[in-house]
C-alpha cells in the first residue's frame, strides 16, 4: 500500500489501527520506507508520470518524475495484482532518455538501461509490487550498503 501510495503522488503515509492488528504490519511499513528511501526526492518534490505504457494490460504501472540536472530521475512501479506468472517479460514505454540506468529498489541492484527505444525492461518477479528507479543522481544511494543492513 506504501509504494502505491508513493508512486500516485503521496508526499506521506500514517497508520490507522484496524481489526485484525498484526505487528508484522509495522514490518511492512519499514520495509517499504527502505525501499523508497534512496530516492525520495523524487517523491517529495516530482509530479506524478502521466506518460508510462505497459505492454501488459493485466499489470499497473505508475510512478512519479522529477527533473534535476537537466536530467529525468524516475521512479517506476509495476504492480501485478491479477497473477501473471512469474519470468513474465514486460516492456515498459518511460520518458527517460535512453542508456539511462535502472535500479532495483527492492535489491539494490542495477537491471540495466533505458532501451534505444525508450522502454524500460523487466521480468516479473514475486513481489505484488516491485519499485524500480531510473536515472543517476541518486544512485550512490541506491546502492549504500548501509541501506541494506
Amino acid at each position: 500500500m506504501i509504494l502505491e501510495a508513493f508512486a500516485n503522488g503521496s508526499r506521506g503515509v500514517t497508520y490507522y489501527w484496524y481489526g485484525h492488528f498484526d505487528a508484522a504490519h509495522f514490518l511492512s511499513h519499514a520495509e517499504a520506507i527502505n525501499i523508497v528511501t534512496p530516492i525520495e526526492d523524487i517523491f517529495m518534490d516530482g509530479t506524478p508520470l502521466t506518460d508510462l505504457k505497459c505492454n501488459h494490460d493485466k499489470l499497473k504501472v505508475c510512478g512519479m518524475g522529477l527533473v534535476a540536472r537537466a536530467s529525468m530521475e524516475l521512479a517506476v512501479l509495476v504492480s501485478n495484482y491479477q497473477g501473471v506468472p512469474l519470468g513474465t517479460p514486460v516492456t515498459i514505454r518511460t520518458s527517460a532518455a535512453p542508456g539511462t540506468p535502472v535500479w532495483d529498489l527492492h535489491t539494490s541492484q542495477n537491471r540495466g538501461a533505458i532501451q534505444p527505444d525508450g522502454t524500460l525492461q523487466i521480468k516479473l518477479d514475486e513481489s505484488a509490487a516491485h519499485l524500480y528507479y531510473v536515472g543517476q543522481r541518486f544512485a550512490a544511494a541506491v546502492q549504500s550498503p548501509a541501506r541494506n543492513e
